[in-house]
């Protein structure tokens, strides 16, 4: 087993989190009304809470994958 399948899982995770922070910070860019900008911006930072944590996930399942390369310190 190469661990491809658990990476691929955790990548369509980060993904699935990348997608709407994207949007979210893109509107709340254009918004114009306040009480808009602000559901933009709480809605941003949960979305980007939840992307930095699939993406520390991310890294974990890659780094302990099966066959996953080391690094070396020299």
């Amino acid at each position: 087993v190469s661990g491809a399948r658990p990476r691929r899982r955790s990548g369509i995770a980060l993904l699935s989190q990348a997608i709407p922070m994207i949007v979210t910070g893109y509107l709340l860019q254009v918004a114009v009304d306040e009480a808009w900008r602000t559901a933009w911006i709480w809605s941003h930072v949960v979305t980007s809470i939840a992307f930095s944590v699939a993406f520390v996930l991310h890294l974990l399942v890659r780094a302990s994958a099966p066959g996953a390369p080391t690094r070396v310190h020299t």
